[in-house]
Order: C-alpha cells, then structure tokens, then sequence
C-alpha cells in the first residue's frame, strides 16, 4: 500500500469512518481506555512519543473530565510523558 493510501487512514475509525474522536463510537472509546490501562501496568515502557501523543490527544478532546474512570492511568501517562521530555532535553 502506497504511503500516501496510508496517511489517509490515520485517526479514522475503521468501522465508521469517521475521525477518531471521544465518544464518536463506544468501541475506539473502550479500545483506547484498554490500551491506556494496559501501557499503565506496564509503566509505559517502550511506547514511543507519537503513541504517547495520540493517547494524549484523545482524551483531552473528552467531552467531560474522565467519564471512563482512567483518570489514574491519565496522569501517569502524562508524568511519564514530562519527565521523558524533560530528560531528552538535558
């Protein structure tokens, strides 16, 4: 597949075709709230920025504070993300 093909399906809900957004379809929001609990457990080991950032971006779009009971698992990943791009930077 062609890069540029590839480009075009990043951030859509497959099922929907949609933009992948917060309440746009139970299943990406039960998909991400797994991946997030998931990479917690693991202390975010080997996941990369642009995971990282996707995650972020997904839940700051979230329509109410944390309708999904991640809040932990959230602030951890954004911890793990400063002191990551604090550590780079010295």
């Amino acid at each position: 597949m062609p890069d540029d093909a590839i480009s075009h399906c990043k951030n859509r809900d497959l099922d929907t075709g949609k933009a992948v957004a917060p309440g746009e379809y139970a299943y990406t929001d039960r998909t991400y709230d797994t991946l997030l609990l998931k990479l917690a457990k693991s202390n975010f080991e080997n996941v990369s920025p642009d995971l990282s950032a996707d995650i972020l971006r997904f839940y700051s779009a979230m329509p109410a504070p944390d309708p999904h009971g991640v809040a932990p698992a959230l602030e951890a990943l954004k911890a793990f993300n400063s002191s990551h791009s604090t550590s780079k930077t010295q």
